[in-house]
């Protein structure tokens, strides 16, 4: 029996290694504008949370084509895709994750996540969150071409260089008065001001401001003043908000999207 478990274990820790050496030789995650199964883009917002659910692990995803960096533009073969694989029954939804190379071949494939409650949006979230415990696991370091990074001690000259990237120019929201978002389990609103939005955070229904998001016409989106979340945002096409910033802990750029509800 002993000598079972110390197989079982090695194995695990194997498929492990595995699977951080195969999917650190590629820089990008793309997400679907729509999965298979699904018969709108980004139905239930599964699209969106596993675009937000691969930055919030450490990977760079990206949501449709009109997001694409310059080189993986000119190199698709830099990306994998996601691919959500169904495999409900009655009284369970079940979904797994799997990564594809540019040539159509699985590189990566999680084990099932699965939900039994009865409420689709609700089923589908708590099986891809669970599903997702496996690329959590996966200690991600891309080893393709690095660049030379220099670190200034000035903590705002850092997120002044790193963040210094041109955003694309977007069709704009329709300004309303309030927009709320959901940001993992964390509550957002923007309240449309003078200058843009003021952003508050909702808990046990008190608001509590956290800055502002400052509408610039020179960066086509928004420059966000709100202590960790500042950085530079901007709305996509399904009015989520697209907000890139430093990780405080790290160091390193990372992109959030707050979901729009």
């Amino acid at each position: 029996m002993r000598i079972f478990f110390i197989s079982l274990i090695v194995g695990l820790f194997s498929a492990v290694t595995i699977a951080q050496d195969n999917i650190n030789n590629y820089k990008y995650i793309i997400v679907p504008e729509q999965y298979s199964f699904t018969d709108e883009k980004d139905k239930y917002q599964l699209n969106s949370l596993t675009h937000f659910l691969f930055n919030k692990y450490g990977y760079q995803a990206v949501k449709g084509k009109i997001n694409y960096p310059g080189d993986l533009i000119q190199n698709p073969c830099k990306g994998l895709t996601v691919d959500l694989i169904k495999n409900s029954t009655l009284f369970r939804t079940k979904l797994a994750i799997a990564l594809k190379d540019c040539r159509d071949r699985i590189v990566y494939t999680s084990a099932e996540g699965q939900s039994k409650s009865k409420d689709y949006k609700k089923a589908y979230h708590e099986a891809l969150r669970e599903a997702f415990e496996d690329i959590r696991t996966i200690n991600y370091n891309y080893v393709g071409d690095k660049e030379e990074v220099v670190k200034p001690q000035n903590k705002d000259v850092v997120v002044q260089e790193q963040l210094n990237t041109t955003l694309p120019k977007k069709k704009e929201v329709v300004k309303t008065q309030e927009l709320n978002f959901t940001m993992g389990e964390q509550k957002i609103k923007f309240v449309a001001q003078s200058y843009g939005y003021e952003i508050f955070m909702v808990k046990e229904g008190k608001e509590v401001s956290l800055g502002k998001a400052i509408k610039s016409e020179e960066l086509a989106g928004y420059r966000i003043e709100a202590k960790e979340l500042s950085g530079l945002g901007h709305f996509d096409a399904y009015n989520n908000f697209i907000l890139e910033r430093i990780n405080p802990l790290s160091n390193k750029k990372i992109k959030d999207t707050l979901i729009r509800e």
